[in-house]
């Protein structure tokens, strides 16, 4: 498909600032697009290593993990990721996060045409972490390139993340430092340090989770057109996110973040801009994940993540 307008094209995404390789920072998962797109603790899938490696247990051995992400104007997103334990090293997982843009229609600054291209975003990961009583500790090697015609911008890249899981209750606090590195153009990098909480009160069927990311941004005095305050710098530093607890077999999400209604604003009305919702279901042999992130009032992006504990196919004779 044809795009005739580029810069709408990445401002879909909104992915235009002053970083280089920001699809970094996108949701890698629908239970993470549902909760707010940051969430970085308390979850069971592979799939989640790519923001926290510190997550890889051997729980995770042989699982599958595909996710797929529906943008606007045709934008097709996906990530697919593995993990494997190893009885003597731990466990590893790897990675892979593909965003393409299709074919773009070019224009020189007379507005004439100048043929077509493609653009694209690839990154590759590997991680592994390793456990000392209840803390885990993870590491993300991460190669990541965008590609806009003849212009390429790559870099290699590290992900530090520490999760300490509380011994007898259901509370989790991790901390990750992402995508810092050495990137070939020496353009800056879409840096982030991110630091959560996922607490489940007892007899209470809600687990509720708090992640404070963006510190080591610039603060902006004025966003789509009009000044912020310091209370909206304080609001966008943090996300709040429920998941309900009484089934094991059906979960749902939802999640406010203040960062992406600020981030859309508009003067005649955002309507539920920086609202997520999702609905998770599990089954011992398959994990259907589904998510609707509002960013802003023109559509919804949906996301969708499939978790497939192959090692159990295999143990089964069903592969």
């Amino acid at each position: 498909m044809k795009k005739t307008l580029l810069y709408i094209t990445f401002l879909t995404l909104g992915s235009l600032n002053s970083q280089s390789l920001d699809f970094l920072n996108l949701p890698i998962h629908a239970r993470q697009a549902a909760l707010g797109s940051v969430h970085i603790s308390h979850f069971d899938d592979v799939g989640y290593f790519l923001v926290n490696p510190a997550i890889l247990s051997d729980t995770l051995h042989g699982q599958v993990n595909l996710s797929h992400q529906f943008h606007i104007g045709g934008i097709q997103h996906s990530n697919l990721t593995g993990g494997y334990s190893f009885k003597n090293f731990g466990t590893a997982a790897m990675g892979l996060q593909f965003i393409n843009y299709g074919e773009l229609e070019g224009y020189d600054d007379t507005g004439r045409e100048t043929g077509t291209f493609n653009a694209y975003d690839l990154a590759i990961a590997i991680g592994a972490s390793h456990q000392v009583n209840q803390i885990s500790f993870g590491l993300n090697l991460k190669y990541a390139q965008s590609i806009i015609g003849v212009y390429q911008n790559r870099a290699i890249l590290v992900d530090l993340a520490s999760v300490f899981k509380h011994p007898s209750k259901d509370l989790q606090l991790a901390i990750s430092l992402t995508n810092f590195g050495y990137n070939f153009t020496n353009k800056p990098l879409p840096i982030d340090l991110k630091a959560a909480l996922s607490f489940h009160p007892t007899h209470m069927p809600l687990r509720f989770n708090v992640t404070t990311y963006g510190w080591l941004q610039k603060w902006k005095i004025r966003e789509s057109g009009r000044e912020l305050s310091t209370m909206d710098h304080i609001l966008k530093s943090f996300v709040i996110g429920i998941e309900s607890t009484f089934s094991k077999t059906v979960t749902f999400q939802a999640a406010y973040n203040h960062r992406k209604r600020t981030t859309y604003f508009l003067n005649d009305g955002s309507g539920l801009a920086g609202f997520s919702f999702g609905t998770s279901i599990h089954t011992k042999y398959l994990g259907l994940n589904y998510s609707m992130a509002i960013n802003n009032i023109a559509r919804p992006n949906h996301y969708l993540t499939l978790k497939l504990p192959v090692a159990s196919y295999l143990k089964k004779g069903i592969m």
